[in-house]
């Protein structure tokens, strides 16, 4: 089944019992608690980007052979005040990258991939926590699906094996005061209930930049602790002094900033560059044909011709995140693409438009569909892909959190799963919901 035959069933379900979705305290804006995906499209795809992360490995140790690490620095726009915090043995070796694929559905039925957003600042499977939940309330567990797992239990699970290879008998999680998380305070609760019972006998933290303890920056607490950041270099407030200084204590800090030059938007240009798809096999060329729309860098040579076929155009800052700053070219106007760019050309990308359709989804009420346009974010863990982060909007293609993006979870299911969870929901009488709570 598609993703629409999977979904009409279960709204009208949940529409006959509880019609109104729930806003919870502090939360500031109401999730969408369950979206149902279809689970072969998930694995083809997961095994596609296993594929083109691959082949970005193999692309980016290619051009560490051509090119001095400064001239990379410069290829991928990396941040002037990360560069010194930047692992290239990371890079050269690859490994623990964690992130999230950006889904598209074609209006042919086609999933494409529109960004790859690598970094440990992901608050998304939060809304894995609150599917269950949802779930619980009606008499069914998530953890009772092939792919019911959080993305968390990933992470937790390379947190242990880091701390237990390294020897490190303290974990901080590490948040920054100024950062004002649109699931509220306690966004990163679920991360840290996950990361406690993964690594039950070591000590593990929730805590602010302000709250990092002087007494751990000594080179013999850092050798003990591990530090997950939960922010981009884009939120620091302090130019990264404080990173700097836990990182020269010795500590582990998962991950430093390699992830602005394997997360940078140029690269879905350089997926589509003859010399340098020479060097992958054929297996990585074909899941990036299949996977990648065409892509090209923005120059000062190439922007004027890229303005007149703009209606099939999206214009993308290559080092934003989470849809911010994007441009659909039938959406604008010459002026406005060219003053949003300026002079700094080398900074943007112009990617094929993935042509979607739009889906009649809940918005307010579950017996009440609004047609709105889909994103889905696949997330990966050190090679692991664990569940769908589901953004949807009804105003705009461009779906993202700025636009007014609705949030949710997507659970990738199988037919009979499918037909199991359906009988499940009409068989159980829902408990009084305490989300709202």
């Amino acid at each position: 089944m598609n993703f629409e035959e999977l979904n009409r069933p279960l709204f009208d379900v949940f529409g006959q019992r509880n019609p109104q979705l729930i806003k919870p305290q502090g939360y500031k804006a109401t999730p969408f608690p369950l979206a149902l995906f279809p689970a072969a499209a998930f694995q083809a795809v997961a095994a596609d980007l296993r594929l083109i992360l691959a082949a970005q490995s193999r692309m980016l140790a290619h051009l560490l052979t051509l090119h001095s690490r400064e001239h990379i620095l410069e290829l991928f726009n990396v941040p002037v005040q990360v560069r010194d915090l930047v692992d290239w043995s990371l890079l050269e070796k690859g490994g623990r990258l964690i992130g999230r694929a950006d889904v598209l559905l074609s209006e042919d039925g086609q999933y494409q991939l529109c960004e790859l957003n690598i970094g440990p600042a992901i608050e998304g499977p939060q809304l894995h926590e609150f599917c269950s939940r949802f779930l619980e309330t009606r008499g069914v567990q998530l953890s009772g699906f092939e792919h019911g797992q959080s993305p968390y239990v990933d992470l937790a699970r390379l947190i242990q094996r880091l701390c237990k290879e390294q020897r490190r008998s303290r974990v901080v999680l590490l948040d920054l005061e100024a950062y004002d998380h649109w699931a509220g305070a306690s966004a990163y609760q679920p991360l840290l209930r996950h990361v406690r019972q993964a690594c039950a006998d070591l000590e593990v933290v929730l805590i602010k930049e302000h709250q990092y303890q002087a007494q751990w920056l000594s080179a013999e607490e850092g050798a003990r602790t591990l530090v997950y950041r939960l922010f981009l270099e884009e939120e620091i407030v302090d130019g990264g002094d404080l990173v700097r200084r836990i990182c020269c204590s010795g500590a582990l800090l998962l991950n430093t900033f390699e992830n602005y030059v394997s997360s940078c938007k140029s690269w879905f240009s350089l997926f589509h560059e003859p010399a340098l798809r020479a060097v992958l096999d054929d297996e990585q060329r074909a899941a990036i044909d299949r996977r990648i729309p065409m892509t090209v860098r923005v120059s000062a040579q190439n922007l004027e011709g890229l303005l007149l076929r703009r209606q099939e155009l999206v214009f993308k800052p290559c080092n934003s995140t989470g849809g911010k700053g994007v441009i659909l070219g039938e959406e604008a106007t010459d002026e406005l693409i060219r003053a949003c760019i300026g002079p700094s050309h080398s900074e943007w990308i112009a990617q094929a438009t993935i042509r979607q359709r739009s889906y009649a989804l809940p918005q307010a009420f579950w017996n009440q569909p609004v047609e709105q346009f889909v994103v889905f974010g696949l997330y990966y863990i050190n090679q692991q892909m664990s569940g769908l982060y589901l953004r949807c909007n009804g105003r705009s293609r461009a779906v993202n959190v700025l636009s007014g993006g609705m949030p949710g979870w997507a659970l990738p299911i199988t037919d009979q799963e499918h037909q199991r969870l359906l009988a499940q929901l009409k068989t159980q009488e829902p408990e009084p919901c305490p989300l709202a709570q």
